[in-house]
């Protein structure tokens, strides 16, 4: 096998970036980057207060470990995170979703998440789910958004998150382990 061989094998498989923060690969069908944002790139609300939120590690695909995040408890959940899409392939129609995981302590998930894309040309997207019926102790991805990315479009940063703030609704059980683009 020759070493661009390997490398190309390294690109489809993935690489891993940031210390753990990132992982990019390239799409082996449609040749196109894409990326995983860890929780630890991610914003969070009250994310380092260990009453509200637990850190602990998963083994990823490819033998790294990256950071995930246990909701423990919070009434005002909210994560965001933000990308440039200069990073992106043009021409292709991406996805932006949520990488979680519900335990089987996940309760008071009964009202609707509200999930929410930017992109920098001015593009809002919007929707609201509801999580009460997701599985439990498998990976799912919550759908925030689909877009494209077009050539001769405004490229920056996008902005996308996952909030669910009712008062007196003390969410638990969510573990988060990041967000695939």
């Amino acid at each position: 096998m020759s070493s661009q061989d390997k490398f190309n094998d390294q690109l489809h498989f993935g690489i891993f970036l940031n210390n753990n923060l990132t992982k990019y690969w390239v799409d082996k069908t449609t040749k196109t980057n894409s990326f995983v944002l860890f929780a630890r790139n991610l914003s969070i609300t009250w994310g380092n207060d260990e009453r509200y939120w637990k850190w602990t590690y998963e083994k990823e695909t490819g033998g790294a470990y990256v950071e995930v995040a246990e909701l423990l408890q919070v009434c005002w959940a909210e994560v965001k995170g933000k990308f440039n899409t200069n990073r992106l392939t043009p021409g292709t129609f991406y996805k932006v979703a949520f990488v979680v995981k519900f335990n089987d302590d996940a309760s008071e998930w009964e009202n609707l998440v509200n999930l929410k894309l930017d992109l920098p040309n001015g593009t809002q997207i919007q929707r609201k789910q509801n999580f009460k019926n997701k599985p439990k102790n498998q990976w799912i991805e919550i759908l925030v958004a689909e877009f494209r990315v077009h050539e001769d479009e405004k490229q920056g940063e996008m902005e996308f998150s996952m909030t669910e703030t009712s008062d007196f609704h003390w969410k638990k059980g969510i573990i988060i382990n990041g967000v695939v683009i």
